[in-house]
């Protein structure tokens, strides 16, 4: 998968198993099928707005949208990005879009 883009601003779930229950992570993970494994690295910067939307920076510069977290990680917390493309009809209606944009993201942390 090549993906070269310096900043990234996408939706995604941003999962965390520290603490759960084995049950629950059997959960997370059923929902990561057809993903791949695109980047490994660090927090660089948590960033808020308006007490409601979250950002994530990461080493790399590239930053992500949080859908919905209950903790923001602390700065330099190891940080995995799943990407999973959406599907061929799905890209197809909306041919002009960003090579970003036609990917779904996930992190683990």
């Amino acid at each position: 998968m090549n993906i070269k883009f310096s900043l990234v601003i996408a939706t995604l779930a941003l999962l965390g198993f520290c603490g759960t229950s084995s049950a629950s992570v059997e959960s997370e993970l059923k929902h990561m099928t057809g993903y791949t494994i695109i980047y490994a690295g660090v927090v660089q910067e948590k960033i808020e707005r308006n007490y409601s939307e979250k950002l994530l920076k990461l080493d790399n510069g590239w930053v992500f949208k949080l859908d919905y977290l209950m903790l923001m990680p602390l700065n330099f917390t190891d940080v995995i990005v799943f990407g999973k493309r959406y599907p061929e009809a799905l890209t197809k209606q909306y041919p002009n879009l960003p090579e970003q944009m036609l990917y779904q993201f996930k992190l683990l942390h």
